[in-house]
């Protein structure tokens, strides 16, 4: 793959191996299982139909906040170097910065491998800029055969994976293996997933802030405890003991009243 994409080891030996690993546990069928060996750990038909070839030609799309002007140009040109396992993207190297990005909106043109000669040439800065609407229009009657016999096809659910949804809202928090994640609700996805917390701080920081500053309001506002509780029954039963041995004492004073008075009036009416 190096020699084919014209690629210096430095740059890419260590994404080549990764990629050609990536790409055996997906094709590679077993002659016991009868599957690959992606298959034969998680249960799912593998696909490989969002990846490109080694060393190709990329273009990655910038949104409107990423452009400087309205005129300035939709993508940006780096070189394709395989597929990121853990966030489901392309690992990209940028012509322009020289940096190794993991973007999800990203182009391919196979077969052209001009971007990594002039990353290795350094003349990076001179590559044109190509519009994506005539990469998009120029994809290979190959490529459509492909998709339409079903042989690239995956699953409902692997479908919906390379889909993009907004965070809808964050549900909760955990920490799993070691690592904290959030539960994100997605829009027009009816299932919440768990996501790695650095990921959502990265793609959806006002989300993440908004949910850590329910979860403080919540923590101060907390019920109170058991031993509160009981503490509060012992209180009222200590209150309502000493009011009973109260009306014990006032009801005996007052028997003595009676008695005293009686006594009175007998010795008066001796006397008459």
């Amino acid at each position: 793959m190096l020699h084919g994409a014209g690629m210096p080891e430095a740059m890419g030996w260590r994404r080549a191996v990764e990629h050609h690993t990536f790409l055996w546990n997906r094709t590679h069928i077993g002659a016991r299982t009868g599957k690959t060996p992606y298959e034969a750990m998680s249960g799912r038909e593998p696909s490989i139909v969002n990846v490109g070839v080694f060393g190709c030609d990329a273009f990655v799309h910038q949104d409107r906040s990423q452009r400087d002007t309205t005129f300035s140009a939709k993508a940006e040109p780096g070189v394709y170097l395989g597929h990121c396992i853990e966030q489901n993207c392309a690992i990209v190297h940028m012509l322009g910065t020289g940096k190794t990005l993991k973007v999800k909106d990203v182009t391919f043109k196979e077969g052209s491998f001009d971007h990594v000669k002039a990353d290795a040439t350094g003349h990076s800065h001179d590559v044109p800029v190509v519009a994506l609407d005539s990469l998009q229009a120029n994809d290979t009657d190959e490529d459509d055969a492909q998709s339409k016999s079903g042989l690239d096809e995956e699953d409902d659910a692997s479908e919906e994976d390379d889909q993009q949804y907004p965070v809808q809202s964050i549900l909760a928090s955990r920490t799993y293996n070691g690592r904290k994640e959030y539960q994100v609700k997605w829009s027009r996805y009816k299932h919440p997933t768990w996501e790695p917390a650095d990921v959502m701080q990265s793609d959806a920081p006002s989300d993440v802030e908004k949910f850590e500053s329910r979860a403080a309001q919540k923590s101060t506002h907390r019920p109170a405890t058991r031993s509160t509780t009981m503490e509060l029954r012992s209180s009222s039963s200590s209150a309502a003991s000493n009011h009973a041995a109260q009306g014990d004492t006032g009801s005996d004073a007052e028997d003595d009243n009676a008695a005293s008075l009686l006594a009175v009036r007998s010795a008066a009416a001796s006397c008459l």
